[in-house]
């Protein structure tokens, strides 16, 4: 096993959709680590997570009388991720696929509604150089074989003084694909609402000032003819409820966020949904944030993870910090240049809890930054050379990226410049240090992307590989013969340790190992020149 060292990934456009995949988890971190890094922590046979993929669809207007941009939006879509395909749980896939649906549809419109009215903006248009937009994102809270749980942000502008923001959350049990609501999980609405109650006043003290009593408040706003208003989803360590702008305060006061832990109303949860997975992971709002408990004592405590923009919208600080039950806060800054963030709670089996914080700079330079934050303690872990796994919905024509669920299984990225520029992936855990680890020392490649294909422009002798590797990469069996490729030959990448030799998928279905040698340059393979042996090679950056 080993860590790879950082590297830039340079072309989001590069992503590949691995076909294969090297057996297991493989690791990258902030120091090299060789075959003593230890073993994914052993789990019991409770739930196990499922494969989730996410993506975005990008939709705008522009007006060449105005020559600008008048609406912008973007809308999320859920997909099978690469563990999990629909026959596997077709009930809940077909939920989410009439989910995507009707959230395009929700975007349409508003599209279509908005282009009736805007023009009555144009001199505010023309003058502030403003436009319509409606960006919405989606993270999984939950997805185990249980439930699968969806928090959707909103945020639109059509003008004025400011926008709006909003969430919405959608739970889904697994098994039937049925979309939840709170009766269907809680057996006693009136005593979750006071345990609700108490949660606000608790951590929200000067918002539950304001009114003059939280109890009858609540009950009055989220009677069981009015439950439909409430936006919860449910989460591995309990329920949480998001209340939006406007709900219990102004819109200066921003949304509230509150959990109620299992601990506290599992006599009142129906119990096959406070069953969850021994690991998992949690996707966080880069702009929001998550109540756990990081140090077992019972007690939730806030993770924020925040970045600092300059005045070129470039965030060259984040920020992370666990604000604890009692009003202390740990927190640890860190210099950085990079354009958005996506961060993700690690939760082990053991208990040790971590931050997986993917940022993302010019040319999709992409990489996960790790922070520990076990026992409630923020310390940075330090840079990975490791990105999620892209995947294409050709239908929609969207790039996805798979989700992180199974922190002992997670499909992540390198970025390889062997014999050209692409993204190479094999399987990771997350170790006893935190960091993502690899199971095998060699990375597979998308044998379907056009950069996986090269033609040969001169004759080339390479020794042929049978389809089963050792862990460190060379082949199981020993029975290798010579073969000479011919001039106007294809070949496909398809596998490679992204240091000294790439296997490449021959005319007949076989496969040859070329020895690359990358301290050349050009590249040489078998000691010849990459440019006298290929016709074209490509390379980002």
């Amino acid at each position: 096993m080993k860590k790879t060292v950082r590297a830039k990934f340079k072309n989001a456009a590069l992503m590949l959709l691995c076909m294969a995949v090297a057996a297991g988890a493989s690791g990258c971190g902030a120091e090299s680590q060789g075959s003593s890094a230890g073993e994914p922590q052993e789990t019991s046979d409770a739930l196990e997570t499922i494969g989730l993929a996410t993506g975005l669809m990008y939709d705008s207007e522009y007006d060449d009388d105005l020559d600008m941009t008048t609406i912008e939006m973007s809308t999320p879509l859920v997909e099978p991720g690469t563990d999990t395909y629909e026959d596997d749980y077709p009930e809940l896939f077909e939920t989410l696929e009439s989910l995507n649906d009707q959230k395009s549809a929700d975007a349409d419109q508003w599209k279509s509604d908005t282009c009736i009215f805007y023009e009555d903006e144009l001199d505010y248009m023309k003058e502030y150089g403003a436009h319509y937009t409606r960006n919405q994102n989606v993270y999984v809270q939950r997805a185990d074989q249980r439930v699968v749980s969806l928090m959707y942000a909103c945020d639109e502008y059509s003008m004025g003084a400011h926008g709006y923001y909003g969430f919405d959350g959608v739970n889904i049990d697994t098994e039937s694909g049925n979309i939840l609501e709170l009766e269907d999980v809680v057996t006693d609405i009136p005593e979750f609402l006071t345990l609700l109650s108490a949660a606000v006043r608790e951590k929200y003290p000067d918002v539950a000032d304001s009114m003059v009593d939280t109890d009858e408040y609540l009950n009055d706003l989220y009677n069981e003819g009015n439950l439909d208003y409430l936006t919860w989803y449910l989460g591995y360590e309990g329920i949480s409820v998001i209340f939006n702008t406007y709900d219990l305060a102004s819109y200066a006061d921003g949304w509230q966020e509150v959990l109620i832990p299992y601990s506290e109303c599992s006599d009142m949860v129906e119990s096959r949904y406070t069953e969850i997975p021994d690991s998992y992971a949690v996707e966080m709002d880069p702009y929001g944030e998550l109540d756990t408990d990081l140090d077992g004592d019972g007690n939730a405590e806030t993770i924020t993870v925040s970045g600092e923009y300059d005045e070129y919208q470039t965030i060259n600080q984040i920020t992370v910090s666990v604000g604890k039950a009692d009003g202390g806060a740990q927190q640890y800054q860190k210099e950085t240049y990079c354009y958005e963030y996506d961060p993700v709670l690690i939760h082990m089996a053991d208990g040790s809890c971590y931050l997986y914080n993917t940022l993302s700079g010019e040319d999709d330079y992409r990489y996960i930054d790790v922070y520990d934050l076990s026992g409630g303690m923020v310390t940075s872990l330090g840079e990975t050379s490791v990105r999620t796994r892209g995947l294409y919905n050709e239908e929609r024509g969207v790039y996805l990226t798979d989700v992180i669920s199974n922190p002992n299984l997670m499909h992540l990225t390198v970025h390889s410049d062997m014999l050209g520029t692409m993204d190479a992936m094999t399987d990771y855990y997350v170790d006893e240090d935190g960091l993502p680890v690899s199971y095998v020392d060699y990375f597979t490649y998308d044998t379907t992307s056009d950069y996986a294909a090269l033609t040969l422009k001169s004759s080339l002798e390479a020794d042929t590989v049978g389809d089963d590797l050792n862990q460190d990469g060379s082949p199981v069996s020993d029975s290798s013969e010579k073969v000479t490729l011919q001039s106007g030959e294809k070949i496909i990448k398809s596998r490679t340790d992204n240091e000294s030799w790439v296997d490449v998928i021959l005319e007949d279905g076989s496969m040859a190992r070329l020895y690359v040698d990358l301290e050349e340059w050009p590249t040489t393979v078998n000691g010849i020149s990459e440019e006298d042996l290929f016709e074209s090679v490509f390379y980002a950056g």
